[in-house]
């Protein structure tokens, strides 16, 4: 791998890394909101959305962490 390809792939790393903790703390702030909704809610169909939401937000930052490790490899490996 040349070195501008090299560049090309850190920028997409750091830029993944950005849109990671902004996607971070949007999760942060539907945990919150869950965790503060009254029990009976959390129990009912707004609760059980907002808990399916998070359950694809951890998915989704699963994927973030799955394509960060790939492109570190990437360009620790050339």
């Amino acid at each position: 791998m040349n070195k501008d390809r090299r560049k090309q792939i850190q920028k997409m790393y750091d830029d993944l890394t950005g849109c990671k903790d902004l996607f971070e703390a949007l999760q942060s702030e539907e945990q919150e909101y869950y965790d503060n909704m009254p029990e009976n809610i959390q129990q009912g169909p707004k609760g059980e959305y907002a808990q399916e939401i998070l359950d694809m937000m951890d998915d989704v930052m699963s994927s973030f962490d799955d394509l960060i490790s790939y492109l570190e490899t990437l360009t620790e490996s050339f």
